[in-house]
């Protein structure tokens, strides 16, 4: 079994991350998807009910980056 953690830290070979990456997210991501949106569902109400424009702005703004949905 590959050591994840070895890897990432001292890897620099980016075919090799990227397997590794792709691994993760297939194993949890997909597992995740259901949950994380409930959890924008519940935040949007709590931000209209909390009249937290700005708040909901900057959550979205990390989507790109987390490749979830």
């Amino acid at each position: 079994m590959i050591d994840i953690y070895r890897v990432i830290s001292s890897s620099r070979n980016f075919t090799e991350l990227e397997m590794i990456w792709k691994g993760w997210r297939d194993a949890s991501g997909k597992k995740m998807k259901d949950k994380y949106a409930e959890f924008v569902k519940l935040s949007n109400e709590g931000i209209k009910e909390l009249n937290m424009g700005m708040f909901l702005v900057m959550t979205f703004s990390y989507l790109p980056l987390l490749n979830i949905l």
